[in-house]
């Protein structure tokens, strides 16, 4: 599921939240979640995708300036998500559900809406195929 709230000057306000540097520790824990994370999405096993979306690098410093972030995460869990994070930098929102997608949907949405802030979701498939090249000779 992806939800992308319209929020005014996001771009501009989290600009400066990301530092420069992380700690050698936030670096190999980001490292060591990532293969583990494309594993449990090749699996399909939603209870570690859940435990590993948890970010030490960005998500602590961005949250600050995305508002109802936390509302929205609660919102998406209690309605079936087993885990929330923002996609890359944000504002967008990725929640991962086995099941209830379009309740997950919604109840971002609604959270968003709730508080008049516009806003654009989708219900996305995982892609387990992977690229596909297909080739064709020309007469």
């Amino acid at each position: 599921v992806i939800v992308y709230p319209q929020i005014k000057r996001y771009k501009q306000r989290t600009a400066k939240a990301i530092g420069k540097t992380v700690s050698y520790d936030d670096a190999i824990d980001h490292l060591a979640r990532s293969p583990l994370f494309i594993e449990a999405l090749d699996r399909g096993d939603m209870a570690t995708i859940g435990a590993l979306l948890e970010d030490r690098f960005h998500t602590p410093q961005l949250v600050r300036n995305h508002p109802h972030y936390d509302d929205a995460v609660d919102a998406a869990r209690h309605a079936g998500a087993v885990g929330v994070t923002l996609s890359d930098m944000g504002p967008a929102l990725v929640a991962f559900t086995r099941d209830y997608h379009h309740d997950v949907k919604d109840a971002i949405c609604n959270v968003f809406k709730q508080n008049d802030v516009a806003v654009q979701s989708w219900v996305l498939p995982i892609d387990r195929q992977g690229v596909a090249v297909s080739m064709t000779q020309s007469v």
